[in-house]
């Protein structure tokens, strides 16, 4: 996951989202939805990270609810939020 990380650095991407989800629960579905325009109206970057496929990452990030955003800033963790379309303007600007 560093790894991952300093690429992200390498391309001077200094502010990312993991996006913590699921197939099967609707909110995230609905925010996936909405994550593209976001991406494109400010500027940013989601990562998507399905918990049924990537159990581990879940488990390193102690992901216990979806949808779950973790905000990053130069690779570390400063902002981690269970989230709706609702609070996610407010979450952006943490």
């Amino acid at each position: 996951m560093i790894k991952y990380h300093k690429n992200l650095l390498k391309l001077n991407i200094k502010i990312f989202f993991f996006f913590f989800s699921s197939k099967w629960c609707k909110p995230c579905i609905l925010f996936k939805k909405n994550i593209k325009i976001i991406e494109k109206k400010c500027n940013l970057i989601f990562i998507n990270i399905d918990i049924d496929i990537f159990q581990d990452i879940a488990i390193k990030f102690k992901i216990i609810q979806i949808p779950t955003l973790i905000k990053f800033k130069n690779i570390i963790e400063i902002y981690k939020k269970k989230i709706n379309l609702k609070k996610i303007i407010f979450f952006l600007k943490k």
